[in-house]
């Protein structure tokens, strides 16, 4: 991280059970760590989110952080094993786990903006902490983009399952591919990464992402969606359930133009709609077309038409 940006790193805190997580600093009492000093540049919240704030030249360099992640119940809750009973309140840890890295301080960068110097993530990049499904023998893929104007993007480094495979599609392009086996059935594998790009020997990262995938069936619901269509055409409805996969969503569009609204003209504006919906986040495999249309007569002396 750069000495002179706020940078947050909000780490994965993930319970199958739902229970609640929450992250401390390792306690030397506890054999826990061996001098477990915090990292005086570094404030940590019990929801398990690390804040560095810019700090001065002296400050760069190396900091081990040694943190420790526990689950606790939401309620209290009665444990009973053989013979013994124990009653367990919303603040004892049911089991606890080390979380341990180090941090980098580099040189101050030119500018603390994202997509200069730093790298900036774009749609259709997951969000941090999200949650994906996947089933077994079924590839998952998932898409990431970035952008850095000033400096290169040159890597993504990652973190995740030992048969994760990552494709490179382009400059700031990458893909993500993983086809979990039946023993994998029913776990929930973390998956972080980072952007990385150069600048001569200066080396700049993006935000920290993680993202937890699921491996099983998604939790059922079954989704209708009616696409809105012009008076001209007759209104259809098309049932989905989550065993397809399949959404249908209905936009209302008007385009205008000075000259008849041909063939090639209509292809111009789905393309450039597909563009801005990839940009936003939408699937890349998706379809988009007309459903129906109200044309106006081409007349230079009347309004343009639409549809």
């Amino acid at each position: 991280v750069p000495s002179n940006c706020q940078r947050d790193f909000h780490l994965l805190a993930f319970d199958p059970d739902g229970d609640d997580v929450r992250c401390r600093y390792g306690n030397t009492s506890l054999s826990e760590c061996n001098r477990c000093t915090p990292p005086s540049v570094l404030k940590l919240s019990s929801s398990c989110s690390l804040s560095f704030s810019p700090s001065s030249v002296n400050d760069q360099g190396l900091y081990a952080v040694q943190l420790v992640m526990e689950d606790f119940p939401k309620q209290t809750i009665t444990l009973i094993q053989a013979d013994m009973v124990w009653a367990i309140t919303t603040n004892i840890p049911l089991s606890k786990l080390p979380v341990q890295f180090v941090l980098k301080v580099d040189p101050s960068v030119p500018s603390c903006t994202e997509g200069l110097y730093l790298p900036k993530f774009l749609p259709p990049t997951p969000a941090n902490r999200a949650e994906l499904y996947t089933s077994v023998n079924h590839t998952l893929e998932i898409n990431i983009r970035a952008e850095a104007k000033v400096s290169m993007i040159s890597e993504l480094l990652l973190s995740g399952p030992y048969n994760i495979n990552q494709t490179t599609s382009g400059t700031g392009r990458f893909i993500l591919r993983w086809t979990p086996s039946q023993r994998e059935d029913g776990e929930n594998h973390p998956i972080c990464f980072v952007v990385q790009a150069v600048l001569g020997s200066t080396k700049y990262h993006s935000e920290l992402r993680c993202l937890t995938v699921s491996v099983g069936n998604e939790p059922s619901s079954n989704a209708t969606a009616t696409p809105e269509t012009p008076t001209t055409s007759p209104a259809t409805t098309t049932e989905t359930t989550a065993a397809s996969n399949q959404i249908v969503v209905g936009l209302r569009v008007r385009v205008s133009s000075l000259s008849p609204l041909t063939d090639n003209i209509r292809k111009t504006v789905i393309q450039q709609l597909k563009d801005e919906l990839e940009r936003q986040g939408t699937p890349l495999n998706f379809t988009l077309s007309f459903v129906g249309s109200v044309t106006g007569r081409y007349n230079p002396q009347r309004p343009a038409a639409s549809t």
